[in-house]
């Protein structure tokens, strides 16, 4: 039988079998037939089918519900090839990292609008910079009290007339200013390539973003001096 004397005793005295593949004996707290099934009819209803069994099991429990643990519904869904996207909803689209080569001044803008804090606690302003890819030359900057498209759209306006050209790139993150209808209308009628950044990616505007980190450190500086 080509086994060991010791394992011919171990079956005689009744021990489980740990080899991989062996027929084991049903648990007695096994999930049944049924309460699968009901896993199943849970994560894919429309009221779960967008969240995750970690979502899903503590919304059970505010209703007094419990069917099995989290990491078994991990495991009811992974067996039913179902530990994926469930929901009718669009898959995430991966967006190709924006490439731009600046050869001189003026190719490529980037702009930003960061946080400032002001004089009391609770109280922000709102810079807005623009900074010229080649040279790293600050070619706008104004501080408002709020956000918004129109005064992005100004920003930009005067830096193009302080410094007498336009650009051909302008580059941003995807913040609400940036995708503006005003400031995007006026871009297009300069003939000005608008790019984005990547969804949660600050390193696609590392340059603006490391000299607003800087600015910020030295403006909380001179607050604690």
């Amino acid at each position: 039988m080509k086994i060991s004397t010791r394992t011919f005793r171990r079956w005689e005295s009744g021990a489980t079998d740990r080899r991989r593949g062996a027929v084991h004996k049903r648990r007695s707290n096994a999930l049944s037939e049924e309460e699968r099934h009901e896993i199943i009819e849970v994560c894919t209803s429309s009221k779960f089918s967008s969240l995750t069994p970690a979502q899903i099991v503590p919304k059970l429990a505010d209703q007094g519900r419990y069917i099995a643990s989290e990491r078994t519904f991990y495991r009811v869904l992974a067996d039913s090839n179902l530990n994926k996207r469930r929901s009718r909803t669009k898959p995430p689209k991966k967006r190709a990292r924006p490439v731009h080569t600046a050869v001189k001044p003026g190719d490529i803008w980037t702009l930003d609008i960061t946080w400032l804090n002001g004089p009391a606690r609770g109280i922000y302003y709102y810079a807005y910079v623009i900074i010229d890819l080649y040279s790293r030359k600050i070619v706008g900057w104004e501080v408002y009290e709020s956000e918004s498209s129109e005064q992005l759209k100004r920003v930009v306006k005067r830096a193009i007339a302080r410094e007498n050209m336009v650009p051909k790139v302008i580059h941003s993150d995807n913040g609400s200013p940036m995708k503006g209808w005003s400031l995007v209308e006026y871009l297009y009628e300069l003939d000005v390539n608008i790019s984005r950044s990547r969804p949660r990616v600050s390193n696609d505007n590392a340059h603006i973003e490391l000299s607003t980190a800087i600015r910020k450190c030295m403006n909380m500086a001179i607050r604690n001096e």
